[in-house]
């Protein structure tokens, strides 16, 4: 079996404890790999416990693990996966599987566990896990401006899907208003008190101490209304509405035996959901347009080519969106087969993606994927897509045959990416702008990324677009397809305008590849232009005839 290397690159984040690194909501591939894997996780954990097995603590887990396998052998398999390609079944999923395992890492809390025992509980959603789901679904509503009446009955723009209930809706209201989004939090927490009115009939009410926890296991759909009408208090005074919060705290005052107290502690408000961005709103427009457009084109000099690789009739379509910035989409760069490659050379490595800070990587929400390095000496098939890189390119994508740390490089060996339930990345720019001690080694040994080029592994049914704010252009995934642009002018400097953007996704499985191009190998393949403000159009017939001509 091929044996890959995850690269410790400034974009990843690989200082992790063995626990800490589960991160199961952020990639679709290893909700997957918890579901089906699930039989294989619990015979590890056995034989990890086995040295529990005459005591008490290892007679629950007998009991925990034989209830368990008589659930799975039960369960339509074919049916969940299904449902997991819809945020309301991902949820589901994600909060079932915490809420079932908790008890169990509750009962081994305290105790010296191996190394197996850790890394297969790793494999499991947790709690950490059921809040960033409840926050990707509150980034979906303010993205696509989603309304949770709808989405609480699992329509998602259309695509219909498993239905939550009104504790689900509290708890992603709750989500909401600790990540800073309070009008968000208002709209969940108005479904969830309309459906507890509906509900009124029902006199099983659940403790409000427990309303909203992760991790636990409701069969009832009640909630004490007095609760939610509190906190509803609470996010409109956040908001700015003294009138209205005042009017939700006696009301749920009046209402129950609730004194209008939340305990605000608990939700841990951080405001971590905000991009802080000055194209927000710009990003949002785009995602919503789902398919490729450039609402700003003048210039009639774009249009369609073919591009030649090694042999003449050996083609491949090519589409000039923007010659300034120079943005182009190919299409059919790989075969389905070669795609299938990737993902399945990447599945095992992935691990969470971060972002770069002056102390190194960090993880943050404003990037919610996984992600693995491969080079081009690992695999036949990547080697294959650098060099078809290169060619449809004429950049130099070759990487040291030492590796990419020991020497120069044309390249950086390619980045596989799987996103989870409303996997995005916000707002950013490719080149690194950030110096920390592993940017400044990249840098000083490679230059900086000159230019990307994304390749889609998959198609999307709903969202994942990636979207450029200031360019106003946004490119749908198209599977096999590729876009192509440069992060830095002719004259070299840094352009600003390709900033750009993951778009959250709605429905269905996103996979991406990036090959970053450095620029220090190609000083010679891009020279500058004639003149100071030449675009790309202007250099174009010098890069593509090896520069038969004189630049000046």
């Amino acid at each position: 079996m091929l044996v890959l290397r995850c690269l410790l690159l400034a974009v990843t984040f690989a200082g992790h404890s063995r626990l800490t690194n589960a991160s199961i909501f952020t990639s679709i591939n290893r909700i997957k790999h918890m579901v089906l894997s699930e039989k294989s996780i619990l015979h590890k954990l056995q034989r990890g416990l086995g040295k529990l097995d005459n005591g008490p603590k290892g007679s629950i887990f007998q009991r925990f693990h034989d209830q368990r396998l008589h659930k799975l052998n039960e369960r339509n398999v074919t049916s969940l996966l299904v449902s997991l390609r819809h945020p309301n079944g991902l949820y589901q999923v994600i909060n079932e599987y915490a809420g079932i395992y908790n008890g169990l890492r509750k009962a081994l809390n305290g105790m010296p566990l191996s190394a197996e025992v850790q890394d297969q509980l790793a494999n499991i959603a947790d709690d950490d896990d059921v809040i960033g789901a409840r926050k990707s679904l509150v980034r979906l509503q303010n993205i696509y401006g989603l309304d949770p009446k709808e989405m609480i009955k699992g329509n998602y723009l259309g695509f219909e899907g498993p239905s939550l209930n009104p504790i689900d809706s509290y708890a992603i209201g709750q989500a909401a208003f600790s990540g800073g989004k309070y009008k968000e939090s208002i709209d969940w927490l108005e479904v969830a008190l309309q459906l507890s009115e509906d509900e009124s009939d029902q006199n099983d009410m659940l403790d409000i101490h427990s309303m909203g926890r992760v991790g636990k296991n409701k069969d009832n759909n009640g909630i004490e209304p007095d609760s939610v009408r509190a906190l509803l208090g609470h996010a409109f005074q956040r908001l700015g509405d003294p009138a209205t919060a005042r009017k939700w705290l006696a009301e749920a005052r009046r209402e129950g035996s609730h004194d209008g107290n939340v305990d605000l502690g608990q939700l841990q408000e951080t405001n971590d959901m905000e991009d802080n961005i000055k194209t927000a709103e710009d990003f949002k427009r785009l995602c919503k347009l789902q398919h490729k457009t450039n609402t700003k084109i003048t210039d009639h000099s774009l249009f369609c080519r073919y591009r030649s690789v090694y042999l003449p009739y050996y083609r491949f379509g090519e589409e000039v969106i923007s010659w300034s910035p120079f943005l182009s989409l190919f299409y059919d760069v790989i075969s389905n087969r070669e795609a299938e490659m990737i993902k399945r050379q990447a599945s095992d490595k992935l691990f969470r993606g971060g972002v770069v800070e002056k102390t190194g990587g960090e993880i943050r929400s404003i990037r919610t994927s996984h992600i693995c390095f491969i080079d081009d000496k690992e695999s036949q098939t990547v080697k294959r897509l650098s060099a078809r890189v290169q060619e449809l390119t004429k950049l130099n994508t070759e990487i040291h045959p030492g590796g990419f740390h020991n020497g120069q490089s044309g390249s950086e060996p390619l980045q596989v990416v799987n996103y989870g339930l409303g996997g995005h990345y916000s707002v950013h720019i490719d080149p690194y702008t950030v110096m920390n001690h592993e940017t400044s080694v990249i840098t000083q040994n490679h230059g900086n990324r000159l230019a990307t080029f994304l390749v889609y592994l998959s198609s999307v049914e709903r969202g994942g677009s990636t979207a450029f704010p200031v360019m106003d252009i946004v490119v749908s995934p198209i599977k096999n397809g590729a876009v192509f642009w440069y992060n830095y002018t002719p004259a070299g400097n840094l352009d600003t305008r390709t900033y750009h953007a993951s778009c959250p996704v709605v429905v269905g499985e996103k996979w991406v590849s990036n090959k970053w191009i450095m620029s220090y190998s190609n000083t010679f393949t891009r020279r500058c232009g004639r003149r100071k403000h030449d675009k790309q159009k202007d250099i174009e017939k010098d890069v593509y005839s090896d520069y038969s001509q004189p630049a000046y």
